[in-house]
């Protein structure tokens, strides 16, 4: 909500956000009410993101039934709406569900337990513990990386600069496909 609430306002220019087939249609009526576009910079699979000695951390896929035992860790932020969830699943259909309000405390439970996270796979070096990959979830559903503008905004030319910096850095943090 920050960061549509920053664009719209014009705090800023341009927001980097991720959108899933779950809030595709909120995200598409929210954009038109504000005048803002939505400029997709890369389609990615869903993945699940464990520790390297996770019970399940040597399947080439995961299915949602497999990790029905083990904790789901979200990512939540104070008053955020669950439309505007990172999630791509309806947490309400999850059994074992930690909330967590910091990437630093996700990073933390996800290297040193058996708890997972849903997203896009991407892997950034140096910002990640190593203890952490990804593995493809079977049932998954695409989450568009991108980014969003008002409509009235014409982009300088150091910000195009910028978003060729970001789809390069999403380049090298994809996961490596089987």
């Amino acid at each position: 909500t920050d960061v549509i609430d920053d664009i719209s306002s014009s705090r800023s220019i341009v927001g980097i956000l991720s959108v899933s087939e779950l809030n595709k249609h909120f995200f598409e009526r929210h954009f038109i009410s504000k005048a803002l576009t939505f400029t997709p910079l890369a389609s990615l699979k869903q993945h699940v993101f464990l520790r390297k000695e996770h019970p399940l951390a040597h399947y080439e896929t995961i299915t949602f039934e497999q990790l029905r035992d083990f904790p789901y860790l979200s990512y939540q932020q104070d008053d955020m709406l669950l439309h505007f969830a990172e999630e791509t699943l309806h947490v309400n259909n999850i059994e074992k569900l930690v909330y967590v309000t910091d990437r630093g405390t996700m990073n933390n439970l996800l290297s040193n337990t058996n708890g997972y996270n849903l997203g896009t796979g991407c892997i950034v070096n140096n910002y990640m513990n190593p203890n952490i990959f990804s593995i493809p979830l079977e049932e998954s559903q695409l989450i568009q990386v991108g980014y969003v503008k008002r409509n009235d905004v014409f982009l300088p030319e150091e910000l195009l600069i910028y978003l060729d910096f970001v789809k390069l850095a999403l380049e090298k943090s994809m996961p490596k496909v089987n």
